[in-house]
């Protein structure tokens, strides 16, 4: 395996060796030619340059996405340090500094996501690729105060293209050869009146993806993008704006990116069945490597195992439509800024999903999606003073959730595949319907204690949120949604042979429902040191909340696992930014420690989730970033983040597959369930002291301008990224490998104005193959599932401005 070493020297040689060029920054302050450009966030709900900001944040800027391809957020994540963005089984899970949610429709994202201020907590609202993107910033830390719940990891603020007075017409495309990726994005911008201006954006994306199918003999992922945007932008008075936004997008995929990655045998032990009751083995079970790869050969001949991009499965679709609109008015009442922002999102989605991952009929599922939501906030915002500044706000939201899940289960393999007889199918019924309404106020005050030099910050948020939930699981006749009748002879046969084959089942079905009310204030405090013109400390506490709610994988007939209390987070963080050698270089740095107390954990044990309230963990260390402008042509930068996250307090989980069926240590019984251990029937293991994140992430940037006569010049650049070993969210068993990765990319354009540019961009240049991460298939012991990382791709672009 290469080394770290190997990958920063041939770093290094790319930005030091050959010409690389520096990014330019989107959203920036002016500054005198060889300075770092100041880059503009909106952390504090203010406009305030990145150096003055006491909160750790990391900014992607619109042109550095555009320089690096980045298609969507999961992109996104390689190259943000602390920052992980994974695809599950039904959903994409997102955290930082270690920490996340749990895959589970009733549960709440940890790391909120706010797309112009308006917040989108389902992951069908922002699984389109990126379009006219301003700035991307990444708040690391509980964000509780300024951006309510569901921010209890942190925040990603994305804010697109705003119109302006300047006509532009921006036309770009690019070509990927690896995957024959295309796509094209138009941005047209300027006055429609001396008060009117308006910008639309539009892309189109197509993508066959870096996966074959045996089966279908089709390649996957293969997705297809459309993309439509207007943005309307009214300054009728010096006091008054309105914006207005209206985008649609629709999302249609062909297949997924996962393959089987081990199978019994090949990597992991020939396993055995264990007790119940006592954990003890009590029949030996050979599902071993030759008798698992007869089954799967036997409905795909080509069938393989491992990392060689081929995939066998039944065929997999999605088709998800998605509507979003913002009206943002902002009035300057003398003293501040008024501010009324109203939101609305909605999306739907259909999915088609083999759910065994295997070339075998035996699990299927439909599941469908519908979702809106809307939001209203009051914000005033006081002019900067010498003394006193605030923020003040009001926020109401409320979603509407539907999630219907067929699995059609065929269970005619584990008798005699030839046959395929009928009464050896059934379907299994889900269904979750759930509303959410919140209310909340907010206010955050900065007291300067010494003008221009000592500043309090003192802040809290009251929350109240009402959820109402009905959950069912029945039996259905296979391939329909007609539940199965125990009064019926054929649905009372079909019943016994499927009880037989997994006696849990008839425990299984149930019909809940709940609602929930819970009132929560979130504080925070900072203080900040402005110890000259060109050096920042700060230190602050701040808390976080995520709400309780409803459990929408519940696979028993006990109420009590259908509800789940909420999840709390206390953040301590100390930090400085400092602006160096003549402010050619930046440096940011804070050290910070997370502790979490009731754990919204679910753990995935082969044929199900078990999802409870967890004890707790922390989250600490230590994180930094340097951008430095060494030469007018040559830019550098650097990030690194180092956690230690752990599990702090005895947490009983559910046993994993490699406990229950191959041995190993740490899987015990605990006792009879009583009113406050409700899960004590069980076989558990302790996560106490375990981690569950790599302990590092990094990344080097590099870029060089070299110029090729009067009127074009070549822009170079380098960018790699690092992470260490880790552990499974899902299962710390799962080891994550080391992952080093580089990007090299050249941009042709003129000297005077740039409206035109050509560029090549090499992704995964050593060809790094690995798994972003694995789990155990669904009642397959032994058989694993990984979701491989794309292999070396070239993408050809090319923009003019008119």
């Amino acid at each position: 395996m290469r080394t770290s070493c190997s990958i920063l020297a041939l770093a290094a040689a790319g930005a030091l060796l050959t010409p690389m060029a520096a990014n330019a920054q989107a959203q920036t302050q002016s500054s005198r030619p060889g300075t770092v450009e100041e880059v503009i966030v909106t952390a504090g709900k203010r406009e305030q340059t990145l150096q003055d900001v006491p909160v750790s944040v990391a900014v992607v800027t619109g042109e550095t996405i555009k320089d690096l391809s980045i298609q969507n957020l999961d992109e996104l994540s390689q190259y943000v340090p602390g920052l992980t963005i994974t695809e599950g089984g039904e959903q994409t899970g997102i955290s930082i500094r270690g920490f996340g949610a749990s895959l589970n429709f009733g549960i709440d994202q940890s790391v909120g996501l706010f797309i112009d201020e308006i917040y989108a907590g389902r992951e069908r609202q922002f699984r389109s690729t990126f379009l006219d993107i301003g700035r991307i910033e990444v708040l690391k830390g509980p964000q509780g105060t300024l951006f309510g719940k569901n921010t209890i990891a942190g925040a990603i603020i994305i804010a697109t293209g705003q119109p302006t007075q300047d006509p532009s017409l921006t036309v770009r495309g690019e070509y990927s050869p690896t995957t024959n990726r295309r796509a094209i994005e138009a941005v047209v911008n300027g006055p429609i009146t001396s008060t009117l201006s308006g910008r639309a954006a539009v892309r189109w994306s197509k993508d066959d993806g870096y996966i074959y199918n045996t089966l279908t003999r089709e390649e996957e992922e293969q997705e297809e993008d459309k993309i439509v945007r207007g943005t309307l932008l009214w300054e009728p008075t010096d006091k008054l704006t309105v914006r207005t936004k209206l985008e649609y997008s629709e999302y249609d995929r062909i297949g997924r990116n996962f393959v089987i990655s081990e199978i019994s045998g090949l990597a992991v032990g020939r396993p055995f069945i264990t007790s119940p009751t006592t954990l003890l083995p009590i029949a030996p079970a050979d599902v071993g490597l030759a008798q698992r790869l007869s089954t799967y050969r036997f409905y795909d001949p080509n069938f393989d195992v491992g990392l060689d991009y081929t995939t066998s499965k039944q065929r997999e679709s999605a088709h998800v439509e998605s509507k979003n609109a913002v009206v943002d008015v902002s009035y300057d009442v003398g003293f501040g800024t008024l501010r009324s922002i109203t939101g609305y999102s909605a999306f739907e989605s259909n999915d088609q999903r083999d759910v065994d991952w295997s070339p075998t009929p035996f699990l299927f599922e439909p599941i469908t999606q519908s979702f809106d939501q809307w939001s209203q906030e009051f914000r005033i915002v006081s002019d900067v003073s010498d003394r006193f500044d605030y923020v003040a706000g009001l926020y109401w939201f409320k979603t509407d959730f539907y999630v219907d899940r067929r699995t059609d289960v065929d269970i005619n393999l584990f008798f005699s595949p030839i046959e395929n007889r009928a009464d050896r199918k059934y379907s299994t019924l889900r269904f979750l319907d759930q509303t959410a309404e919140t209310y909340s106020a907010y206010a955050q005050g900065t007291y300067h204690i010494i003008p221009d030099v000592l500043h309090l910050t003192v802040g809290a948020r009251w929350m109240r949120e009402t959820k109402t939930a009905s959950d069912r699981l029945d039996l259905a006749a296979f391939g329909t949604t007609r539940y199965l009748d125990e009064n019926n002879p054929a649905d009372a046969a079909l019943l016994t042979v499927a009880r037989a084959l997994n006696p849990g089942i008839a425990n299984t079905r149930h019909a809940f429902s709940g609602e929930s009310t819970e009132e929560n204030i979130i504080p925070e405090a900072k203080i900040s040191w402005d110890i000259n013109d060109d050096l920042m400390v700060y230190a602050s506490a701040t808390r976080g909340y995520k709400g309780g709610g409803f459990n929408s994988n519940s696979n028993t007939q006990n109420a009590q696992d259908f509800g789940f209390r909420p999840e709390t987070a206390t953040g301590y963080e100390a930090g400085g930014k400092a602006r160096l050698l003549d402010r050619t270089m930046n440096v940011n740095f804070a050290v910070f420690r997370q502790d979490f107390e009731d754990l919204q954990l679910s753990i995935w044990q082969g044929n199900g989730f078990f999802l409870t309230n967890a004890g707790a963990a922390r989250s600490q260390g230590f994180e930094a970033d340097v951008r430095w402008q060494a030469t007018e042509r040559l830019q550098l930068s650097g990030a690194v983040s180092l956690v230690d996250a752990r599990y702090t307090e005895s947490v009983l989980a559910a046993c994993n597959i490699a406990q229950l069926n191959f041995g190993q240590p740490g899987c015990f019984l605990i006792p009879a369930p009583t009113a406050t251990n409700p899960a004590a029937t069980r076989p558990v293991q302790d996560f106490n002291g375990k981690r569950f994140a790599p302990r590092y992430t990094a990344s080097l940037g590099a870029g060089y301008v070299q110029p090729l006569g009067e009127s074009l010049e070549v822009l170079f650049r380098g960018d790699a990224t690092f992470r260490a070993r880790g552990q499974s969210a899902l299962d710390p068993t799962i080891v994550q490998p080391p992952v080093e990765l580089l990007d090299l990319s050249a941009t042709l354009r003129p000297t005077d104005g740039n409206r035109w540019n050509v560029s090549l961009l090499i992704q995964n240049v050593l060809d790094h193959r690995y798994y972003f991460f694995e789990f155990e298939a669904p009642s397959q012991t032994g058989t694993r599932i990984g979701f491989p990382a794309p292999p070396r791709r070239w993408t050809i672009r090319a923009s003019y401005e008119f």
